[in-house]
């Protein structure tokens, strides 16, 4: 008997992101809204490897993205109904494959051709610009003008000796 997870009449796994978002924010158009994974708990095939393969399928085809931010371990291994290990496992390999990357305390990405770290950078970039906007507008309720806010920026940014030590 194959367990599926269902969504409507079709058999995937409904992962949705962006239920945190801010409303009105859209995640980006590329994104699938689900992640199309099912696994048979009674197939001769051990679960990994029919997690793996599905997986390392939609990464291939660039159904995933480069930059796809992946469910964590705890969330997939939930929703699929199957050991925490057994995604853990999954993600390993596909790491070692050259297809996800691991960032610790971060997130797994789909791992882009031009690795360099732009899963990473651009998780950074997404970090700062809401400190940034928390910022403008802690000065708009004070009353602050953009160039005001911008001086004092650039003063932040001088003050700082090594800006890689920050």
């Amino acid at each position: 008997m194959a367990t599926a997870l269902q969504l409507g009449s079709n058999s995937f796994l409904n992962v949705r992101y962006g239920a945190d978002r801010p409303q009105g924010e859209r995640p980006a158009p590329s994104l699938p809204e689900v992640l199309p994974l099912s696994i048979s708990h009674t197939s001769s095939m051990p679960l990994y490897v029919q997690l793996r393969d599905q997986l390392r399928r939609l990464i291939r085809s660039g159904t995933l993205p480069p930059d796809f931010h992946l469910p964590s371990l705890r969330d997939l291994s939930r929703q699929l109904n199957c050991s925490l290990i057994t995604v853990r496992r999954v993600y390993l390999d596909l790491e070692r494959e050259g297809l996800l990357s691991i960032q610790k305390g971060i997130g797994t990405f789909v791992r882009s051709d031009d690795e360099g770290q732009s899963a990473r950078r651009s998780w950074s970039r997404a970090l700062v610009f809401e400190a940034f906007r928390s910022a403008v507008g802690t000065g708009i309720r004070h009353g602050m003008a953009s160039e005001e806010m911008e001086e004092l920026l650039r003063e932040l940014l001088a003050s700082i000796p090594d800006k890689e030590d920050a």
